[in-house]
This record gives structure tokens, C-alpha cells and sequence, in this order.
């Protein structure tokens, strides 16, 4: 990858409302649960799994050391570059998860790309201590379905229960659940609703990809910092209220091992 691919990716997960955002608000909600359920005694062991370009493990860092792998070499060798106070590697999920145990797992943006999801659940869990956490986004709502979920090479959008039921399958205890990008469902609706219906394609915003999953594309300056702005607003109630609809999900659910005695309350 030459200079000026790493300067541009970068500024773009870097400035992008969207990678912002999602990050702002899951990193809030962690950091909530973590205090309710009182988990502040000693760094965390972490793996991102699914790492992408690697600055979501790096925002990782404040919760304690972090693995972070990634199908693309080209990803992880800008993540080594970019972040080097991590760790990362190559690897496909679930087949090459890493042979160790973690506190906390992140999984974002990945599950609605595989086949076997559940699978891919049940191994992760095997990877996870007793009352391990995996953290996971996924989008949801299959009426927003368009062509970009296409072109991004999804599987399936989520519904709430199907998100539920995946895990119970793969004896994952939901300790919290909740819609986000909640503010910006109505106008995503619209345009997945003109596209379907009237087969006008939305102004391509997925140009120049250096992975299927990673739109290398900034909204214009003022568009972005507005769209960001907005999304921000969410992360008031991050962690503390369960949002009834949004454009995605998120979940943060622990190894369930019946044997063990429940000791914590769930938010």
C-alpha cells in the first residue's frame, strides 16, 4: 500500500460521521455497562475480531490490550502501521479465531457477512472466559434492504428476535440490547423504498474499496459534520435506554454456562 492509500484511509475512518459515530456510541454504552456491572477491576484481554483497518481496536485500548484480526492483508498491514500499540493478525471468522481466551470479544459489522452465524456465535463463545463479553453490531431492519446491502455483500439484515434467538443457540446470556441510528430511519427508509420501488439506484457512494465492506467515501464536509452530530445525540442515552428501531443493532451478551451462579443483574 503506498503513502498516499494509508494517508486517505485513515482520514477516512478518521472524519467519516458513520465510523465515528458507531464508535462513539458503542464505546459508550461499553463503558456504562461496564461500570453497572462492575467490571472495573483490571484491564481486559480483547479481541476484535473483524478488525477491518483497525481503528475501532485501537479505541479499544482504554479497556486494556487488544487483538485485533482481519481476512484482508492489506487491512491488517495498515492497521500494524497505523496503530501500533495493538496487536493484529490475519485470520478468517470463525475458521482461524485466535486459540486463546478473552474478556471481551467485538464483533462489528461482521456477523450479517457469514453463513453459518450461529456457528460463528458458538465459536466465539468458546473463545470467551466465564462471563466473557461479545459485543456485536449488525444492521438491521430487512425493509431498509437495498443494493448497497448488495454491493456490501450481506446476507440478511436483522430482526430483533432473530438476533435473540442466534444467540440462545449459541448459549450467549444478553445482558443489553438496543436499536441505534435510530434519528437517521427515516430518510434511510425513503431511499430504500424509492430504489425498490421506482429502481432509481441512490448516487453511488461506494467508489474506490480496497475490501468489499469498507466504502472509501466522505459525505461533503457540512453533511458530515451534521450527519455526525446527529447520530451523536444517541450516545446521551448509550448504555441506559434500549432504542425501539434504528437502522442497526447492537448486543452485548456473556458466556452462559449453566453450572455457573448467576451473580450479576442484567441492565
Amino acid at each position: 500500500m503506498d503513502a498516499q492509500a494509508f494517508k486517505t484511509i485513515r482520514e477516512i475512518h478518521q472524519t467519516d460521521w458513520w465510523y465515528r459515530a458507531r464508535e462513539r456510541f458503542t464505546l459508550t454504552t461499553l463503558q456504562r455497562l461496564r461500570k453497572r456491572c462492575e467490571r472495573n477491576r483490571q484491564p481486559w484481554e480483547i479481541l476484535d475480531a473483524g478488525c477491518g483497518y483497525g481503528s475501532f481496536s485501537a479505541a479499544l485500548l482504554s479497556f486494556g490490550s487488544v487483538l485485533g484480526i482481519d481476512a484482508e492483508p492489506d487491512a491488517v498491514a495498515f492497521a500494524r502501521r497505523a496503530y501500533p500499540r495493538c496487536r493484529f493478525e490475519v485470520g478468517t471468522i470463525p475458521a482461524e479465531l485466535p486459540d486463546a481466551s478473552f474478556d471481551l470479544i467485538t464483533l462489528l459489522d461482521v456477523l450479517e457477512h457469514l453463513d453459518h452465524r450461529v456457528d460463528t456465535l458458538q465459536r466465539i463463545r468458546e473463545r470467551l472466559r466465564p462471563k466473557g463479553w461479545l459485543l456485536l453490531t449488525v444492521p438491521a431492519c430487512p425493509s431498509l434492504w437495498s443494493r448497497r446491502d448488495e454491493a456490501n455483500h450481506h446476507r440478511l439484515r436483522y430482526r430483533r428476535q432473530q438476533l435473540l434467538r442466534d444467540l440462545d443457540s449459541a448459549q450467549l446470556r444478553v445482558v443489553f440490547l438496543t436499536f441505534f441510528n435510530t434519528l437517521m430511519l427515516p430518510p434511510i427508509w425513503i431511499a430504500a423504498q424509492i430504489e425498490r420501488v421506482l429502481g432509481i439506484r441512490p448516487e453511488r457512494i461506494v467508489q474506490h474499496r480496497d475490501r468489499a465492506d469498507q466504502d472509501l467515501f466522505v459525505a461533503p464536509g457540512l453533511l458530515n459534520r451534521l450527519l455526525y452530530r446527529i447520530f451523536l445525540t444517541e450516545s446521551l442515552v448509550a448504555g441506559r435506554i434500549a432504542l425501539p428501531i434504528g437502522v442497526s443493532l447492537l448486543a452485548v451478551a456473556e458466556r452462559d454456562d449453566p453450572n455457573d451462579i448467576m451473580t450479576e443483574e442484567q441492565p
